[in-house]
Order: C-alpha cells, then structure tokens, then sequence
C-alpha cells in the first residue's frame, strides 16, 4: 500500500530564514524533516512511497540517491513548482494499483496508529479520511472580566476545535472529484464533505507540525532534551 507526500511546495512561511532549502529537507537530529515523516510509516509496515516533488527536485533525488534506506521503495513525481496539491495527487494517481492509499503533507509528525487510522477508514465506507487533531495554541489565553481585570491565564492551552493534521487515507475513486487547477484543501474536500465522503479519524495522541521557523526551533529542542514517540517503534505497537 502505497503513502504519496506533497513536497513540492516553496515553504513560503520559511523562505525568510532560508531561501534555497525546501522545507522538507531542512534538518532535524541529522535528517531531514520529510525522513522522519516517511520513517512513522516505514517503521508500521508502510515503506512504499510517492514523493510529489516540484520546488527544488533534484535535492529530493540527490538526498535519496545518497542516503538510500533500503527497505523503502521510492517513486518520484515532479509537477513542477507551481502546482497545486490537487493536481499534484491527480498526476500520483498513475501510480496507485491498490483500492485505498495514504496521503500526507511532508511537515507534520505524530504518534499516530496507522492501522488504527486504515481501519476507521475501511469501517466508515467513505471515500476519504483525515485525521483530525486539537494542537496546542502558540499563544497564552486570557480571560477578562467587566471591568478588564484578567481573571485568568492558560499559557498555550490545546485548542477547542478539531483541525486538519494530515495523515489522509483516499479511496482510488477519489479521482472524479480531483482538478489540476485545486489546493486539495479547498475544491476537493469540500466537494466530499458537501457529498457525505469524508471522514474523520480524531487523534488524541501527540501531533506537531513544521509550519514556521518557530515550530523548527521547537523541534529541534523537542529532539534534543528528549526522543519523540514518533521515533520510538514500540510507540505504534498496540
């Protein structure tokens, strides 16, 4: 069963501090971020990807050819830069030979049961899931009372909501509601959700995801001071 990757996007929110590396290649605990992505499905028996490359192909290519893991088996697809993540799935799809894959974006990283996450997916019948996650707000929260005293204050409580964390798994006949002009996070999952097919896996566990040069630095301290779940194979035995 194979996973497809986006990872052909710029990284804009990152750019600043590092113009010429994609972000899933910048480097935590002395691999790049998309290692470790790829090594939580590598380690529960999933080592069969599609990387959906565009911005900067041929680090994807060079780091690979240099560091092969030789158990994982790899399939590049280039799209070029500017394509959106819709098209980007739409062309992987020559590639899928099985009724239902994984799909991720190449910048969050979590503990996560993929066969937990296969089989709410096979149970619920729909044509695609995601996993929903409640990450932990960047800011303190406080509470004001009528005469502006702070009665309050929760430093960086966990959000309320659920939001998208990735970590998708898509039946093949996800195709009729794909266009190579959509961000797969507006045409197509709306276009699921208004037709009842997208499910939700709710994720209690640990979720972190590298969207800013902050969420970098909090990695890299993360790695440092201790090992992650997410790099512990017994973490996924259940």
């Amino acid at each position: 069963m194979k996973t497809v990757l986006f990872c052909g996007g710029k990284g804009e929110r990152l750019r600043e501090y590092e113009s010429s590396r994609p972000k899933p290649l910048w480097t935590i605990a002395g691999k790049p971020l998309i290692w470790h992505v790829m090594n939580i499905y590598a380690m529960q028996g999933f080592s069969d990807f599609v990387l959906c490359t565009g911005y900067k192909h041929d680090e994807f290519v060079s780091y690979f050819v240099h560091n092969p893991e030789t158990a994982w088996t790899i399939i590049f697809d280039n799209k070029g830069e500017d394509c959106p993540t819709g098209g980007r799935l739409e062309s992987a799809l020559k590639f899928i030979d099985t009724d239902m894959f994984f799909c991720n974006y190449a910048d969050g990283l979590s503990n996560i049961l993929l066969p937990k996450l296969l089989e709410a997916h096979h149970t619920s019948g729909k044509m695609a899931t995601l996993t929903a996650v409640k990450p932990v707000l960047p800011y303190g929260i406080l509470e004001i009372d009528d005469h502006n005293l702070v009665t309050q204050f929760r430093e960086k409580p966990v959000i309320d909501h659920w939001v998208n964390g990735g970590f998708f798994v898509f039946s093949n006949q996800i195709r009729k509601y794909l266009s190579a002009t959509d961000m797969l996070e507006e045409g197509p999952f709306s276009r699921l959700a208004a037709d009842g097919q997208l499910n939700a896996f709710r994720h209690e566990g640990e979720w972190m995801c590298m969207d800013t040069y902050k969420d970098y630095m909090n990695l890299i301290r993360l790695m440092e001071s201790t090992k992650p779940s997410w790099l512990k194979r017994d973490s996924f035995i259940r």
